[in-house]
């Protein structure tokens, strides 16, 4: 008996120390990786480099925009809890004087019980348009806390040296001119997508290469808003014939001379040239190339221009009262010019005339003709209660016009109402008239 009790006791003994003995080697299977797993300690910090992934560098920041936020990833590691982000620049050759942008808050993301890499935009502060056609210096940094008992922090940067970005306003590209060209444009915000724009295709003046000039727009200082993107647009004005156009072409150059030579536009193409910034003159020894009244293209091959520096070729003089353009003095060619304008701001969208009478709709005009408005801008009218009833989203290539019916095509009544004008996400409101 005593014998049988022993040997229990002894397999008891040795059953309670197996158990234990597998306890302490499960315990000890997943205790030791966290101890031993030193691979990732080393915080880091990503901008541009090396993979295009993550943006590339900042390398333009444009006039309707002047905030730098550049693509950055950061990894936290074991050993960092959080960090503190800043976007550091200087402004052209003031290295000595540093600035920062906004701290941005670096925090562990979990995502199924693993810390994720977090992508984030840190930013500048507001650049001030003084600065457009300078250039800023920028690079990220962080200090990554640790999570060590003594509170060491570590310092990271990227790029290790400044990057220097261009402020502009506006950037230049040849450009077709009877072919709508786009263009894709970083804005220096690279949480954002590119800006972007196309260029006006003029009929009948495919082959004609052009310098095109988009303009950015601006942000005021003191408000978010932005003013209206302006684009650099040509425009063909008139033609001149044999009798009045005449190259002196010599060796392939074109000369100058001194002349009294004048043509005169109507009204209207007159204002156009008064408007123009510059104007160009083209000229084709075939003369068969271009109608002599309207300056439309009869033929696209053998065009030549005479103001390959962009300056005017062409002069407005005014004798008795009559305004006309003046020229160069050339020899047997046909010709036409071409005005280089401006799009015109928000406020010249305003309706040319405020009161309209129903019954010369159709006749002596088409109703409320708000000019300069394209597709993308918002026409709305109200009644004098605040009711909408009418919006106006395109229009004619001058612009749109409200013919004084409302969305159900019915006549308003005649009375006041309230305009209101959407342009480039800037709102203008007005009174007009509608007279029966």
């Amino acid at each position: 008996m005593k014998m049988k009790m022993k040997k229990i006791l002894i397999s008891t003994l040795i059953l309670v120390m197996t158990v234990m003995l597998k306890g302490f080697v499960f315990a000890e299977s997943v205790q030791i990786p966290a101890y031993v797993d030193f691979n990732d300690m080393e915080p880091g910090l990503i901008h541009g480099n090396p993979a295009e992934e993550y943006g590339g560098r900042i390398t333009m920041l444009i006039s309707c925009n002047m905030v730098l936020k550049p693509k950055t990833q950061i990894h936290l590691s074991r050993l960092c809890d959080s960090a503190i982000s800043n976007v550091k620049y200087y402004m052209n050759s003031s290295s000595s004087d540093i600035q920062k942008g906004p701290d941005y808050n670096n925090l562990p993301i979990i995502e199924d019980g693993v810390v994720k890499d977090e992508v984030f935009y840190p930013a500048s502060k507001r650049i001030a348009n003084s600065y457009i056609g300078g250039k800023v210096s920028y690079k990220v940094s962080s200090d990554f806390q640790t999570k060590k008992s003594t509170g060491e922090k570590i310092y990271k940067e990227t790029p290790t040296t400044f990057q220097p970005v261009v402020i502009i306003s506006s950037i230049t590209k040849e450009v077709d001119l009877g072919i709508a060209t786009p263009i894709s444009v970083p804005t220096g915000d690279q949480s954002q997508p590119n800006w972007t724009d196309v260029s006006e295709a003029i009929p009948g003046c495919e082959g004609i290469l052009v310098p095109w000039t988009y303009r950015f727009g601006t942000l005021p200082d003191t408000t978010s808003g932005v003013s209206r993107v302006t684009t650099k647009r040509v425009e063909v004005i008139g033609g001149l014939n044999a009798a009045t156009f005449q190259p002196n072409v010599n060796d392939g150059h074109v000369y100058y001379t001194n002349t009294t030579s004048k043509t005169s536009l109507n009204d209207e193409k007159m204002a156009v040239a008064k408007r123009a910034k510059y104007l160009i003159m083209e000229y084709n020894e075939n003369e068969g190339a271009c109608d002599g009244s309207s300056g439309e293209t009869l033929i696209n091959d053998g065009w030549q221009r005479i103001d390959a520096d962009h300056e005017s070729s062409l002069t407005i003089v005014t004798e008795d009262g009559v305004d006309k353009l003046q020229y160069p003095k050339f020899i047997n060619a046909w010709g036409r010019i071409i005005a280089v304008l401006e799009v015109p701001t928000a406020e010249d969208c305003k309706p040319v005339r405020r009161t309209i009478v129903k019954g010369r709709i159709g006749t002596k005009y088409p109703g409320f003709e708000f000019k300069n408005m394209k597709e993308g801008d918002v026409l709305k009218i109200f009644n004098v209660n605040g009711k909408k009833i009418r919006e106006i989203s395109s229009g004619t290539p001058d612009g749109f016009i409200w013919d004084g019916k409302k969305d159900n095509g019915d006549w308003a009544k005649s009375g006041i109402y309230i305009y209101q004008i959407k342009v480039d996400g800037k709102l203008i409101n007005g009174t007009i008239v509608f007279v029966y």
